[in-house]
């Protein structure tokens, strides 16, 4: 190259750009995931040219918003009625250890089209709890029934490879639409797990590669929301999983209540969530409840909550057990309090506030305890399609903000005749979902 086209070149805006991102300071944001990237970018550059695609990277987010179902064995009839009466759903997210027990639900969910797949439950293997569950010790990755599964036990390459095939076929088997990498919970960043989970990613994306399988991974995030407090922990974080870079991430956050008002946790658990969508893959926040609505407002592509209850994760859940057959007590969803309820609580509500009666298919205005109960489900699960869809209209964050304002000014109505309503919650959500779009506004 002559001198003269080598100077032509460094003035080039595109050659200049190249050099910035070169420069930038989180890997994470770093266009080129090698040099033999950088150096094809760069024998692409015409004299002069402005603009240039950096990465080759495919954006893989959802073409549009999503909710799924965290399904639980006893819920079937219900969603069944609902599909059949016309409702549709995003998908299903099941629990690994409900299986094989509960495989015709499966099967029949599948004549629906309705795409799923699975928390493969193997951070409960940590935990001596996990001997109390049939379904968790029948799984083919329990190699002990009696021992907890803990680090030592996954350092070999051997231990990892076979960890990661059984996990992986096991929901291959299932006919699962993507799988996840087996992960486990991590108390915080230096946490012996968190490294494990990197490699048994690693070994996922070899895994599917050198087998020709033709399903998407993604990997499972589980940590302590106290440890995403801090802004160099959670770009730690993201670094640490962009160099794998999966298909998508799933995010268990420890102790991320939709009813906290620690507006530094759900700050930090945000930010986390943005940080990884800059990765152009699917984000999804699991078990988050009905925080999971303004999440998708922030650009985040889907969350999983179980038809009005399952609304968090905890470590604590992964050290208990429910009993075989177990019945969730049943709540119904009031839209405009984004809230869910007690039945009885609910009928006492509907009565002073009448604006607040649902005239959906299934409730019909009905406001006695009985048909509240009957339905509650098919309600939850008519509503909640009825707000994705309008979230896929428009999702501006403004428009959540300003939800949330109208949301605080009717808790505090009603809460002068009922004073167990909480929503002190909610102007922690308004302040935080502020910042981040004042914020997000400053970057552009």
């Amino acid at each position: 190259m002559s001198t003269h086209i080598l100077k032509s070149h460094l003035r080039s805006n595109a050659f200049e750009n190249i050099i910035l991102r070169l420069l930038e300071k989180q890997p994470y944001l770093r266009p080129f995931r090698s040099a033999l990237e950088l150096l094809e970018i760069l024998k692409e550059i015409p004299l002069l040219k402005k603009e240039i695609e950096y990465s080759r990277t495919e954006d893989k987010s959802f073409s549009k918003k999503k909710y799924f179902i965290r399904l639980i064995h006893n819920e079937k009839t219900e969603l069944s009625n609902y599909i059949k009466s016309g409702g549709s759903i995003d998908g299903i997210e099941y629990s690994a250890n409900y299986l094989p027990k509960y495989q015709n639900q499966i099967e029949d969910f599948k004549k629906y089209n309705a795409p799923f797949y699975f928390d493969p439950s193997t951070n409960r293997l940590a935990y001596s709890k996990f001997s109390e569950t049939k379904g968790l010790k029948e799984l083919p990755y329990v190699y002990d029934k009696f021992d907890k599964l803990t680090p030592k036990k996954l350092l070999t390459i051997d231990q990892i490879e076979k960890y990661v095939a059984d996990v992986l076929n096991w929901q291959i088997k299932w006919g699962a639409d993507w799988i996840i990498a087996p992960f486990h919970y991590s108390k915080n960043i230096g946490d012996e797990w968190l490294g494990i989970d990197l490699k048994l990613l690693e070994e996922t994306k070899r895994y599917i590669k050198e087998n020709n399988i033709k399903k998407e991974f993604y990997a499972g995030v589980c940590i302590d929301i106290e440890e995403l407090t801090d802004e160099d922990n959670r770009l730690e974080l993201v670094n640490r999983y962009s160099k794998i870079l999966p298909d998508g991430f799933i995010f268990y956050i420890n102790n991320i209540y939709e009813r906290t008002t620690n507006e530094s946790q759900l700050y930090g658990y945000i930010d986390l969530l943005l940080k990884f969508k800059r990765l152009n893959r699917p984000v999804i926040a699991a078990r988050v409840g009905n925080l999971g609505l303004g999440l998708l407002y922030l650009q985040i592509d889907s969350f999983s909550s179980g038809i009005a209850s399952l609304s968090s994760f905890s470590e604590e859940m992964l050290l208990s057990d429910r009993p075989s057959g177990y019945n969730m007590e049943r709540k119904y969803y009031i839209s405009q309090l984004l809230s869910c309820f007690d039945i009885s609580k609910v009928a006492e509500i509907l009565k002073e506030e009448t604006s607040l009666i649902c005239n959906c298919k299934f409730c019909n205005r009905e406001i006695d305890i009985p048909t509240l109960t009957k339905y509650s489900k098919q309600h939850f699960l008519e509503i909640r399609t009825k707000e994705i869809r309008e979230i896929n209209n428009n999702h501006q964050p403004q428009v959540f903000i300003l939800r949330i304002d109208k949301m605080i000014k009717l808790f505090k109505k009603l809460n002068k005749k009922f004073h167990w309503l909480q929503f002190k919650h909610l102007e922690s959500w308004y302040n935080v979902f502020s910042k981040i779009m004042e914020r997000n506004n400053n970057e552009i």
